[in-house]
């Protein structure tokens, strides 16, 4: 079985030969609209690198307007925060955005709009983010005090703005333990600077970019953000092939053991687009076979699986294989770590305190929960009635 959708590989053969002319039925434009990647044709067409045929134009324009103005507008905030950061003296790096757009497309309209805006920040700052963004009419709806602070995302909402979503590390999500500490801490140690207007915005350098986009592609669950991050990666790599620090990209993929992530995603572009990078630098890329076997064996079920219909035993078993770095302990280590979050966010969640009696509750919960389909909400609203 294919990783792809039959319009999934149709799209990645056409952005190979740039050569749009095939047949453009009604299934395919639906594709297109659901995925969100008609700006990008569009866009396309506007730089003259793809020619398409007149009435998928039409088609596409409008949808690509909307997304132009809405990028625009999300511009705008990132402006204005960094403003406020900057008058704090707070350090910060935007993840994403309309800036991503513009290094690799070089058009904000060609990338789909997020619905909020990812602010990496260091951990040591959080509390005077947090001062600062609300005395600028910002609120976190959602507070877990018993949570450690490097196990979640921090989303904070005003009204007639862009969200903004605070992150404390480089790749969020409990699966990610010591494996990737290194790029929380490269991060800071070099960047680019991007100009907004006459704001400096920091942004990742383009090796840490790459490696980026790498991980956002292979542990993205929604199949829609996920083509979305490997279509990034092909333009991005095809746009800085010859720039690109290949004896610097080496050591960093090398030392934060991301081998067989890259690797993997260089295999999916090189088969269905024919994109390749340096046979130097491919040969600098360490790797043990085995460990390299069991990421590449669970990527490739992980990535092909519903995760919206499957049993949570199955998917965190995809996931604690998927990103242990092929290390055998490190499964068992994702395992026991799920559950210790699981059990300090429900402990806030249904208002308990850490006790046997929470304890047992917690462990009942979670046999139920890692052994059905049933949403972790609906599970937690039949425990919070009890």
């Amino acid at each position: 079985m294919s990783l792809f959708l039959r319009e999934e590989e149709k799209f990645l053969e056409f952005i190979s030969l740039q050569n749009f002319s095939g047949d453009f039925n009604d299934e395919f434009i639906n594709f297109l609209k659901e995925y969100n990647l008609g700006c990008l044709l569009y866009s396309l067409f506007l730089q003259k690198k793809v020619v398409l045929p007149t009435i998928l134009r039409e088609n596409l324009r409008g949808d690509y307007i909307v997304n132009l103005k809405r990028q625009m507008m999300q511009l705008n905030n990132i402006r204005r925060i960094a403003e406020i950061f900057d008058r704090q003296n707070i350090p910060f790096i935007v993840l994403k955005s309309p800036i991503l757009a513009k290094k690799i497309y070089d058009d904000e309209g060609a990338r789909r709009v997020g619905c909020d805006i990812d602010i990496l920040i260091k951990k040591d700052n959080f509390y005077n983010v947090d001062r600062v963004l609300n005395e600028n009419g910002y609120k976190n709806p959602l507070r877990y005090e018993t949570v450690d602070l490097k196990y979640r995302c921090f989303l904070y909402i005003k009204k007639n703005s862009t969200p903004i979503d605070i992150h404390l590390k480089v790749l969020s999500g409990i699966m990610f333990l010591d494996l990737f500490l290194s790029l929380n801490k490269d991060c800071w140690q070099d960047f680019n600077i991007e100009l907004i207007y006459d704001i400096k915005i920091k942004y990742f350098f383009d090796e840490l970019l790459a490696v980026y986009l790498v991980m956002l592609f292979t542990k993205e669950e929604s199949r829609f953000n996920r083509f979305q991050y490997l279509i990034d990666l092909y333009f991005f790599l095809k746009k800085y092939k010859e720039k690109l620090d290949y004896f610097r990209l080496a050591d960093f993929i090398n030392k934060s053991n991301l081998n067989s992530y890259f690797l993997f995603s260089l295999d999916l572009l090189n088969k269905y687009t024919h994109l390749s990078l340096p046979l130097h630098f491919l040969k600098k890329i360490k790797f043990n076979r085995f460990r390299k076997g069991i990421v590449y064996w669970a990527l490739s079920r992980y990535l092909k699986s519903d995760m919206d219909k499957s049993l949570r035993f199955f998917t965190y078993s995809l996931k604690a294989f998927s990103f242990s770095g092929g290390y055998l302990n490190k499964v068992l280590k994702s395992f026991l770590h799920i559950y210790k979050v699981s059990y300090f966010y429900f402990l806030e969640e249904i208002g308990l305190k850490n006790n046997l009696h929470s304890f047992l509750m917690h462990f009942l919960f979670f046999l139920r929960r890692t052994f059905s389909c049933v949403p972790r909400k609906f599970t937690l609203e039949k425990i919070a009635k009890k």
